[in-house]
Formats: structure tokens, sequence, C-alpha cells
């Protein structure tokens, strides 16, 4: 098993399953590939040790896909993570302004079209069910965040922390 950490990004081959801990103001971010291999980043409000700041996450792990010719082979975005930390813009609430809703994900889908190069995906095809759209957002705020293995690389677990 792959574990990413705040701030960390990676790989996870088809045969691995990728967990990301302690989820509970962070966001996740998989791109599943066609071979059920998985592409992750675990974007936190706040630097956490040696982790990327929230800011350059996407765009790092934009590099790393293209770094191995990744991108055009990704077939669904999911994210899962604490929405309401977030703004549709993929950064931290602050105060009054709008949170990530089922009203504006639409927004959120189409920055990260742009953000990570995925232009072959349909930012439109949105929804709750891993699998049946291109783009799963998913509200989780308390524990780990696992994705699974091989053909089941779109489905998401979820471990609770008790």
């Amino acid at each position: 098993m792959k574990v990413l950490k705040e701030g960390e990004l990676g790989f996870a081959k088809n045969s691995e399953k990728l967990k990301y801990p302690s989820v509970t103001s962070c966001l996740t971010f998989t791109c599943v590939v066609a071979d059920g291999g998985k592409w992750g980043a675990h974007m936190s409000i706040k630097q956490s040790g040696k982790g990327l700041p929230h800011h350059v996450v996407l765009q790092t792990l934009r590099t790393e896909m293209s770094s191995a010719k990744a991108i055009a082979k990704v077939k669904h975005v999911l994210v899962v993570g604490a929405l309401g930390y977030w703004t549709p813009q993929l950064k931290p609430r602050v105060g009054q302004q709008k949170a990530i809703t089922s009203q504006n994900r639409n927004e959120t889908s189409k920055l990260l079209v742009s953000l990570l190069g995925l232009n072959h995906l349909d930012a439109g095809s949105i929804g709750d069910v891993p699998g049946a759209t291109q783009f799963v957002f998913m509200n989780w705020d308390t524990g780990d965040v696992v994705v699974e293995d091989g053909s089941a690389a779109k489905d998401i677990g979820i471990e609770l922390p008790f």
C-alpha cells in the first residue's frame, strides 16, 4: 500500500492501494489511469513537515504525471476530503467564502482539467458515485481515505479512526 501524508504526492501501481491518512481538513486527489494505476496528491490547508504547500501540490502532480506520460491515460479523478474547508478554486476557505458544493463543483472540475492538463476529460461528467462519472466529489473529514487496487481502483474505501 502506498501512503501519502499531507503535502505528499505519488503513484500506486494497479496492484497497490493508495492511502491518505488522517483526512480531517484536507483534500485528496486521485487520478486513476486506464490500467488501474493511481496518481495521488494529499493537499493540506497548512504545510506539514516536509510536505508541499497547498498552492503547489497540483502543479507538481501535473509535472510528475507529465514526466511519466500519464496525463492522457487518466480516466477518472476522485476528489475526497473536507470539501467545506475549500473554495471551488481549491484554496483554503476564509470567512464567508463559498465552499465546494454540489452546486459549484463543476467550477472545480474545470479548474482541475486546466491545472492537471486533463483536456481529454469532460469537466461536466461529475457525480458522487465512483466509476459512474469522470469526476467524483466526496465529502469526508474523519479518518483515512483508501483508493482500492486492481480493477476496483475507481472505488473508495473509508477507514474510521476508531
